[in-house]
Formats: structure tokens, sequence, C-alpha cells
């Protein structure tokens, strides 16, 4: 649970339940330089091109791509439901300190 209240304040968002779920694909994080930090941090709109191919690769994982690719207003949606304060999600991003580059996401539904 401890966790779960980390990330809510990281985004600064509060649930409306006591629960998030979590999707992270891991598959989708790149090896940083070793002496590269990294840091997590809520997704800006400014991150929506970098993003996109972490989701588009977190949704492939999953089956969805080509005929089974999710509609594209789907995507859009969920982007915009991640800056808005009354939505009970948020995404977070890993991004390389020195490169700027996003190496992750996860994305966090209140419940």
């Amino acid at each position: 649970m401890a966790a779960a209240a980390h990330l809510q304040a990281l985004a600064g968002k509060q649930p409306s339940g006591s629960a998030c779920t979590m999707a992270m694909p891991l598959h989708n994080i790149s090896q940083p330089a070793m002496s590269s930090a990294i840091t997590i941090r809520p997704a800006q709109p400014a991150d929506y091109a970098a993003w996109r191919p972490l989701w588009d690769g977190y949704n492939a994982f999953y089956g969805r791509f080509g005929a089974t690719a999710l509609p594209e207003h789907i995507t859009q949606a969920t982007w915009q439901r991640f800056h808005d304060a009354a939505e009970p999600m948020f995404c977070l991003v890993a991004q390389d300190d020195a490169s700027g580059e996003l190496l992750g996401l996860t994305h966090c539904v209140f419940h």
C-alpha cells in the first residue's frame, strides 16, 4: 500500500478508492548508459511523441496491433484522461536523465 500512496503523491492525484492498478510493460524499458540516472515523473502533455511508441509496444505485447489494434480515438482519449485532474487515472514515465529518452511507463487507475 505504501507504494501506491507514493505513486499517488508523485502524480498529484487523489484516488476515489483505496487501490491503484498499475500496468508497466517491462519489455519496453531500454537500458540507460551505465552512468545515467533515471527519473520517475508524471507524464506531461509534451511527452506524447515519446510516450506513444511505449504505448504501442504495450498494446502489441497484449496482441492489440494490426487488425486488432485499439482505435485511434481510444489512444487519444487515454492520453487526455492522464492529464485531467478529475479522472481517476494517471501516467508516470521513466526518463534517462542523460539523454532525456523515455524508457518506460506505468499507467495507474484508482478504484
